[in-house]
């Protein structure tokens, strides 16, 4: 199993959850997972971009001169 690169463990999860499958059940399994990694990598890719664009078209505010105080009086200055 190491030559193969991968442990008996995982040799024997494999097992008992795709025993049922036939080929062509596997083949359309991994089908599947392929266009399912396309979509997330172009789903990941296309929120990058939205971010970068958000980003680029938000203006910069400036920082305020001074922290604004809340302009409450106490009760001793009534």
């Amino acid at each position: 199993m190491s030559a193969a690169g991968v442990s008996e463990a995982s040799f024997y999860t494999w097992k008992k959850k795709y025993a049922d499958f036939g080929v062509s059940e596997l083949r359309k399994l991994k089908q599947l997972e392929e266009q399912r990694a396309a979509r997330l990598r172009t789903g990941a890719a296309a929120t990058v971009d939205l971010v970068r664009q958000e980003s680029c078209a938000k203006p910069k505010r400036a920082a305020p001169a001074h922290s604004r105080v809340s302009e409450r009086m106490d009760a001793s200055e009534i």
